[in-house]
């Protein structure tokens, strides 16, 4: 039985990390945890929220020899410490609050300050690093090109691991394309991940396609500051919302086993075209489902979609990934094109819905096998056997 210390219980760790071995136990370092008063009166002292707290605090444990586990998994966190330990990833390690993926080519600043974190990377204690996806191996490797003495010895403990997801459905079998297609975005962050052009697609075809449904999960304020050019576009959203209720059904969110059973037994279609984005759970939920998804190009998702299983908008990116949406007119001139081609690929499934079934067919083959929870839980039982 490993015992194995985690820093939080949230949904990356849920994911990747817990119980994702048979033989783990795992050890929240929280203050509800079993550890000795010893460390706890340390980790309390790291982890205590402040006004003034910075993403070291949150992304980082520091504490001395602890015998009570036999090594840390973090989900983006650094070790500062004497344990044995590797951490999981999403974009890059250590996490930065600043915008790096744009920024870390333009100002060294920004990285000279994370050395002593990235020293870290390379200490023997730090038995692995698993990247989600192809793209932030990448990501983390241009990185390290700031630390040449570095880079190999980090290099050499990386692994790409994309998340495991569970099959919601074995056989396709939805419900049938003559009382309706209904199409799904599941997002905290609505307005990032493509709520605004949803809608205005919606608008623009619902009088001449009445045969589809949409359906909203997330949160508009979430994203507002930054994806929102003028109060009067909220409004605008709000009212194609209120004026369609029979059509459009919102919810600012919704328990994840009733998200799960809608898109297994109500949906047919799910939306991500999204602005910005990690990596895209959301997808492989959609398509353990049967539901092929409509996303961007951006980040992680042409690894996790295509077009024979789904369907892609094609958006300006770096070679890292990311949208060129760092200015007003940017972000707009991106809207247009989301918007230009959602509409068109909304249009194709509405005039042609059985290449729904198609795709949904292939989205589930896909996820059986690109995402098998055993040959995940097996990989990481090798990785975590190399060092114990």
């Amino acid at each position: 039985m490993y015992r194995i210390g985690i820093q939080y219980n949230y949904y990356p760790e849920q994911r990747n990390i817990i119980d994702i071995i048979k033989n783990g136990k795992y050890l929240k370092i929280e203050k509800e945890n079993k550890l000795t008063s010893k460390v706890l009166r340390k980790i309390k002292k790291i982890l205590r929220i402040k006004k003034s707290i910075t993403v070291k605090d949150i992304y980082s444990l520091n504490i001395g020899y602890t015998n009570e586990v036999d090594f840390f998994h973090f989900f983006n966190s650094i070790l500062y410490g004497k344990n044995n330990w590797g951490v999981t990833f999403e974009t890059l390690v250590p996490f930065h609050e600043e915008d790096i993926i744009n920024d870390f080519l333009r100002d060294k600043q920004v990285l000279f300050k994370s050395k002593s974190a990235v020293k870290k990377l390379a200490k023997p204690n730090c038995k692995f690093i698993i990247a989600l996806s192809e793209c932030s191996f990448k990501i983390q490797s241009e990185y390290l090109n700031y630390f040449p003495s570095l880079k190999n010895d980090i290099l050499n403990k990386m692994h790409v691991m994309h998340p495991p997801q569970e099959l919601l459905m074995y056989n396709y079998k939805k419900p049938n394309f003559n009382e309706g297609i209904n199409f799904m975005f599941v997002g905290n962050e609505i307005l990032r991940k493509g709520g605004i052009e949803i809608l205005r697609v919606f608008n623009a075809i619902k009088n001449d396609y009445k045969n589809f449904t949409l359906t909203l999960i997330g949160d508009f304020e979430k994203s507002k500051g930054r994806y929102f050019l003028v109060d009067e576009e909220l409004n605008e959203l709000q009212s194609i919302i209120n004026n369609n209720e029979d059509r459009i059904f919102f919810l600012k969110s919704l328990p994840n086993d009733e998200v799960l059973k809608m898109m297994t037994y109500e949906t047919h279609v799910g939306l991500l075209p999204t602005h910005a984005d990690t990596y895209g759970y959301s997808v492989l939920e959609f398509q353990s489902a049967g539901c092929p998804v409509i996303t961007t190009n951006i980040r992680a998702l042409p690894e996790i979609n295509d077009e024979d299983c789904g369907w892609l908008i094609d958006i300006p990116k770096s070679d890292l990934g990311e949208p060129f949406s760092n200015e007003i007119e940017e972000l707009i001139h991106i809207q247009e094109i989301i918007e230009n081609q959602l509409k068109k690929i909304m249009i194709e499934i509405l005039e042609n819905p059985e290449i729904i079934k198609t795709k949904g067919v292939n989205s589930i083959k896909r996820i059986k096998e690109k995402h098998c929870m055993h040959k995940y839980s097996e990989n990481l039982a090798n990785i975590y056997n190399n060092f114990i």
